[in-house]
């Protein structure tokens, strides 16, 4: 959801040397991909401990950027402490908090306010003189960007958020595995293959999801344009608010696009999406905050009650349906 800015900006100044410094693998593999950049730089910056991060920092400091863009979602103070270490220009940000009006550093801040993260993003393109008005799809790297394969009547879950051992947390955001379950039972019933995916540290997931559905399940793995790849190869993914969900959209095969906790005006995929959000509760995850909780203490009932598989199952056949009507 960077990848507008990005873009804008060198169509606005295709002279200028543009950099990306990443901290997740998936995120280095896609920014490698993009043409609008001309180096990408990955530090395993999460798993650093603070003296080898400040290193490493003071050593991206000495290529003197003169600016430094940090883009949403970044509310924690060490993405800025980290960023302020960095720059030696002028520093361009969110202003997550009053305090950041006064700390020397920032040459440009914008409020975090409620549109979509695209939109957030590519506000923070005034900071370089720029209009915030611009084409708002992901760019894609063109090796990714081959038109959907037709035919195989395969159905994708994304299991990535469903499990507290790899995000704490996520579990919240959503349907649990017996819910995902009973909408890939029914989906079989019509005659589509099932398959997960996510990361191979994801798979025991998957191997859980099999055991309630009862019948063996595909789990599509590998990296970010492997992934890419087997979606293309598939009728339609089932995914909450992810990079996967994302990734989906960009390469143009059916999505439907499920939220709860998450506000879809904010994070909803950019593109030809189906969004489902059946609860009336009013979102209340914000990305900049760690903790997870349910602000009416009703025990998340936004995605463990009011999000049913007949929800989603209805969702899955009438995109379906429109598929084969515009084929």
């Amino acid at each position: 959801m960077t990848s507008p800015m990005i873009r804008a900006i060198r169509q606005a100044h295709p002279d200028w040397t543009i950099h990306a410094i990443t901290a997740m693998r998936a995120t280095n593999a896609y920014a490698e991909a993009i043409p609008e950049l001309d180096r990408v730089d990955h530090e395993d910056f999460l798993d650093y401990p603070a003296e080898v991060k400040f290193k490493k920092l003071l050593r991206l400091r000495r290529r003197d950027y003169d600016y430094t863009i940090l883009p949403y979602p970044s509310g924690r103070w060490q993405y800025h402490a980290g960023s302020l270490v960095m720059a030696t220009g002028r520093l361009i940000s969110h202003a997550y908090a009053p305090w950041h009006r006064y700390v020397p550093g920032y040459a440009y801040t914008t409020p975090v306010e409620p549109v979509h993260v695209v939109d957030l993003n590519n506000r923070l393109l005034r900071g370089l003189g720029l209009s915030a008005d611009v084409d708002r799809h992901y760019a894609m790297p063109a090796k990714w960007e081959l038109p959907p394969i037709s035919g195989r009547k395969r159905v994708v879950f994304h299991l990535v958020s469903l499990d507290s051992r790899i995000n704490k947390g996520n579990e919240f955001k959503s349907p649990p595995l017996a819910t995902y379950a009973d909408v890939a039972r029914q989906l079989r019933e019509d005659g589509y293959e099932i398959a997960a995916t996510g990361t191979e540290k994801e798979r025991f997931v998957a191997e859980e999801f099999a055991v309630h559905c009862g019948f063996p399940v595909e789990y599509i793995t590998g990296s970010l344009k492997e992934t890419a790849e087997q979606l293309r190869d598939s009728a339609i993914v089932i995914a909450a608010e992810s990079g996967i969900a994302h990734l989906t959209a960009a390469i143009q095969v059916p999505l439907v696009s499920v939220f709860a906790m998450t506000d879809p005006a904010r994070f909803a995929p950019i593109g030809d999406v189906t969004v489902l959000r059946p609860s009336a509760c009013k979102p209340c995850y914000e990305p900049s905050d760690p903790r997870f909780t349910c602000k009416l203490n009703i025990d998340f009932a936004c995605v463990r009650k009011d999000l049913t598989a007949a929800h989603m199952v209805r969702a899955v056949r009438d995109r379906l349906a429109l598929v084969r009507a515009t084929v």
